[in-house]
């Protein structure tokens, strides 16, 4: 089977949710989007479902970026790679997702 890949994810910024964080620690921008992805067909490899910086909602960089919420039917439970500038959901499993919608909590800049 093939792997899900960045073109692969559906993006939708929640309105009227993004703000810029203020003060010497902070991190930027923050606003939720919705992630979806997954037929059943397509797997999840070994690096993670890629996503794409711009498209959640920062420019450049993500310095946070959590699974608050999770439509999955599966159970699976996703989360970030840590990875600032490629960063990717990781699952449980590498198995072949059935339709997923998955609202994170991004920050960056």
């Amino acid at each position: 089977m093939a792997d899900l890949v960045a073109g692969d994810v559906t993006y939708s910024q929640q309105p009227n949710l993004e703000r810029m964080a203020p003060g010497a620690r902070s991190t930027g921008k923050q606003l939720l989007t919705k992630v979806t992805f997954g037929d059943g067909a397509k797997t999840v490899g070994t690096a993670g479902i890629p996503l794409v910086v711009v498209k959640l909602g920062v420019p450049t960089v993500v310095k946070r970026l959590r699974v608050i919420a999770d439509s999955a039917l599966d159970a699976v439970k996703y989360i970030w790679n840590g990875n600032e500038t490629s960063p990717a959901l990781m699952g449980e499993t590498t198995t072949a997702p059935a339709a997923t919608t998955l609202t994170l909590e991004v920050e960056g800049y």
